[in-house]
């Protein structure tokens, strides 16, 4: 299916519009605006035409329908959509503010014409077109690609890939052979009390699966919410540390200023002690050396008496034994020790005082000495301590002045990621044990069937029953059988084309190693590194790729051929991933329309070089002077 033609009458910004799309080798076509010129109302048209919705809605919800300054009070919407045989229009109006149901006209090729308004008729060509509940997979606003996968909205992508891929025929069939099972049991159960009495408490545990199977629905939502949710805080806190992080470091530098002080208040303590004890021989330390050398100088000049004891030299000459070596003394021993007594002469008060005071001078110049080496790393100390402590609090002003503010809400947020992680753990633990419950139940049911079928074997009547509804359950077996192949081959055949469609688009191909879909619809992508799911820590523009990847992978099993519209696709996406992208799309439109609503950000070079190669259909969309109409030519 394509859309051929687009006619807008005082919808909105737009007065008249009517725009063809021509088909050629690559079926793209471009539509280049500013923002706030109408790219999302003309996206919004297509949507109200079909179902009287307008779901990309913004500033233009709070203004009527009708454009401002109209010329009559008459809007309308026509689609023309063409079919291998046909040609369909797609007509939605209002008119002095009544709204008329949506009108559908088919012509063949043949030129019958059919027109209907009835809602059975409208309804099932809508639905052979782009069915509503998966229109978000045909019609979509790239600006909301951010946030595909953490969006409400996603809870029923399981429910639209069903839809997509026609199983509700089987469902049906599973729901019409299920009733027509129990209708055999119960007729067989008029004919046998043990068979009644089975079958009730086969019906009693089938409830039970079924509001277990209610209960696990949801559960399985609120762990999916939960993980968007997740995912949502994770994105909003990617690259902020967590604040209990934070409140450890500013602890210890707190700790560490609290040891500095304390460490250099001790230190010039120390200091300030060290010069106190020290402050009389470095005052007098000119005086003490001058002292000093003034005692040198008079023993040089022998002006002093020599350093020797009299009473041990008179013992020694008394005793003709040297008192300090003890050997006999010979003659020239004797000789010197005389002349020494000889030569000694007594000394003046002054002169013994020098002598008494010169080995105490002699400790004050040794210890005056090593002062200035002490002092020294005293004030290296000092000076060390202080310049780390000054660091230590430009450290802590920073982390105060980056985290001070917003620190509240910030750990408000990593409290809510770290409850909500808390409640995911706990519904997949409920999750598991609702599981093992309707495993033991459907194990209980499968024993009371088989006890079911020997009952109903036990006489005639009851075995034609028996025999007719084993020719159902079989049925209904394959039919299930079916339905879990057709949804398994669907879901891989979306997952392969999403995961080689995604890293022919990102640029970047070392950091993800794979993207995976679960049986629910869950999508994750797997870093390489980590090899754990990374959708939540992914870039804007990465998650943009994904879903469009995605989006492309739904359409290629989808069976439904009908265009895909983009609003401003390209928004985040870098240079070269946007022609990555291009490229892609290039590919697509060799056998489905796009039409693409761009801004000229959007439109660059490398992208305009690429699609001018194509001779693709451009528009502009161009505002009017008054800023109250739109026009795309």
């Amino acid at each position: 299916m394509r859309l051929e033609r687009i006619i807008l009458h005082n919808y909105r910004i737009y007065g008249d519009l009517d725009l063809s799309f021509h088909k050629t080798n690559k079926d793209i076509q471009l539509i280049i605006g500013q923002n706030g010129v109408g790219k999302t109302t003309f996206l919004n048209s297509i949507n109200w035409c079909l179902y009287e919705t307008e779901p990309h809605a913004y500033a233009s919800e709070t203004l009527p329908i009708l454009k401002l300054n109209a010329s009559d009070d008459l809007v309308y919407v026509k689609l023309v959509v063409s079919t291998k045989n046909e040609l369909i229009t797609f007509t939605r109006k209002q008119e002095k503010g009544i709204k008329y149901p949506l009108t559908v006209e088919i012509k063949n090729k043949n030129g019958e014409l059919q027109r209907f308004s009835d809602e059975e008729n409208v309804l099932r060509e809508v639905d052979a077109f782009v069915p509503e509940m998966i229109r978000e997979f045909f019609f979509f606003d790239g600006e909301q690609l951010d946030n595909y996968f953490l969006n409400e909205r996603t809870k029923n992508i399981k429910n639209q890939i069903i839809l997509l891929s026609n199983i509700v025929i089987v469902d049906e069939m599973i729901y019409h052979l299920e009733k027509r099972i129990r209708s055999i049991n119960r007729k067989a159960g008029k004919k046998n009390n043990n068979v009644d009495q089975i079958q009730e408490t086969i019906v009693s545990k089938k409830n039970a699966v079924k509001d277990a199977n209610n209960q696990l629905d949801t559960l399985n939502k609120n762990k999916n919410k939960f993980i968007d949710e997740i995912n949502k805080l994770s994105n909003e806190l990617r690259g902020i540390r967590d604040t209990r992080e934070i409140e450890k470091d500013r602890d210890k530098l707190r700790a560490r200023i609290d040891n500095l002080e304390d460490n250099l208040s001790k230190n010039e303590k120390d200091r300030a002690n060290f010069l106190v004890l020290k402050s009389i021989p470095i005052l007098l330390n000119n005086a003490i050396f001058d002292l000093s050398d003034f005692i040198e100088d008079k023993k040089k000049r022998k002006e002093l008496p020599a350093d020797i004891n009299e009473e041990v030299i008179h013992e020694s000459l008394n005793n003709n034994v040297c008192k300090v070596c003890g050997r006999p003394l010979n003659q020239e021993s004797k000789e010197y020790l005389n002349n020494s007594l000889a030569n000694y002469k007594v000394s003046s008060e002054l002169s013994k005082l020098l002598l008494d005071i010169r080995s105490f001078l002699k400790v004050y110049q040794k210890g005056i000495s090593e002062y200035y080496g002490r002092y020294k790393v005293y004030v290296d100390n000092s000076k060390n301590q202080e310049e780390q402590l000054k660091q230590y609090k430009e450290d802590l002003k920073k982390i105060n002045d980056q985290y001070g503010a917003k620190n509240e809400d910030i750990q408000l947020k990593f409290n809510n990621r770290d409850d909500l992680e808390k409640q995911k753990e706990r519904c997949i633990e409920n999750i598991i044990r609702v599981e093992v419950k309707i495993k033991d139940l459907n194990n209980e049911i499968l024993d009371l069937e088989d006890d079911l079928s020997k009952e109903l074997e036990k006489s005639e009547i009851t075995r034609v029953f028996n025999k007719k509804k084993r020719l159902c359950q079989d049925a209904l077996d394959v039919l299930k059988s079916t339905k879990i192949e057709i949804m398994d081959d669907t879901r891989s055949k979306i997952e392969n084309f999403t995961k080689h469609a995604f890293f022919d688009l990102l640029w970047k191909k070392e950091t993800y190693s794979d993207v995976k879909i679960s049986d629910n619809y869950t999508l994750e992508l797997i870093h390489s590194k980590t090899n754990k799911n990374s959708l939540g820590s992914a870039s804007a523009a990465e998650r943009e790729l994904l879903a469009l990847a995605f989006t492309l992978g739904v359409h290629s099993v989808s069976g439904f051929d009908s265009p895909l519209l983009i609003d401003t696709p390209l928004a985040r996406v870098s240079d070269n991933n946007r022609v990555n992208f291009a490229d892609t799309l290039l590919k697509i439109s060799e056998s489905k329309q796009i039409i693409l609503l761009l801004t000229p950000a959007e439109f660059s070079d490398d992208i305009k070089e690429l699609f001018d190669k194509e001779n693709l259909a451009k528009f502009n969309i161009n505002l009017s002077g008054d800023e109250t109409s739109s026009i795309i030519k």
